[in-house]
């Protein structure tokens, strides 16, 4: 389990303008660190909770990164355009979308995925909360 306090949130990719993880233009937070172990895990690469080190064509590299909360909310609050005018005041499944132009009238937003986003619910709160002040809205996937 990945220790509580304000030592930054553990991740490995932010992925600009995903349409799979929710209604709307996203952004996806690849959060490292699960318990669960789903056999249908799509990212077991994220399963542990710390900074991995690992080789490719004889150069080591690390996988993961650490990032304070601050950091992480200035890369996200740069796709604040892309979220959509509505931002969650109307059901996603109200929206029917003829054409490409349309998904920015979908309530885009943040998506924390995993590894399993509520593990590291102690260090995302602080974020959280700045991101609710900037009217984004966040889902766990």
């Amino acid at each position: 389990m990945p220790d509580s306090g304000q030592n930054g949130v553990i991740f490995t990719n932010v992925q600009h303008f995903s349409l799979h993880d929710g209604p709307g233009i996203r952004t996806t937070v690849f959060l490292k660190g699960c318990t669960i172990r789903c056999p249908w895990c799509s990212n077991p690469e994220n399963l542990k909770f710390k900074l991995e080190t690992y080789v490719r064509n004889g150069e080591k590299d690390i996988y993961g990164r650490k990032i304070s909360c601050d950091e992480l909310y200035k890369e996200l609050i740069k796709d604040k355009a892309f979220y959509g005018e509505a931002n969650g005041d109307i059901p996603a499944n109200d929206f029917c979308i003829d054409n490409a132009f349309d998904l920015g009238k979908l309530p885009g937003g943040i998506t924390f995925s995993g590894g399993e986003a509520l593990a590291q619910i102690d260090r995302i709160v602080p974020l959280l909360e700045k991101l609710k002040k900037e009217h984004i809205q966040e889902r766990g996937v």
